[in-house]
């Protein structure tokens, strides 16, 4: 609560965070996950710049990361 939110990279992480603290999704294991996407207000999920840092440290914490599609390299 400190730190300002600063981009839309932590979107989707605090949308499933509200939905896990509100019972809406139950997931025993959500420290486990990383979530990184912007979110429009549509509901798209849109990519993020400069993703690869986020990924990498998580797979050093071995952590699973879901992306946007937008941040496949092979999209």
């Amino acid at each position: 609560a400190d730190l300002p939110k600063d981009g839309g990279r932590f979107d989707l992480a605090i949308a499933v965070g509200i939905l896990v603290a509100s019972g809406e999704i139950v997931c025993p294991d959500i420290h486990k996950y990383e979530f990184y996407g912007e979110l429009a207000l549509n509901g798209e999920v849109r990519g993020v710049n400069a993703i690869l840092p986020s990924v990498l440290a998580a797979k050093e914490q071995d952590r699973c990361c879901f992306l946007p599609f937008a941040n496949d390299s092979l999209a």
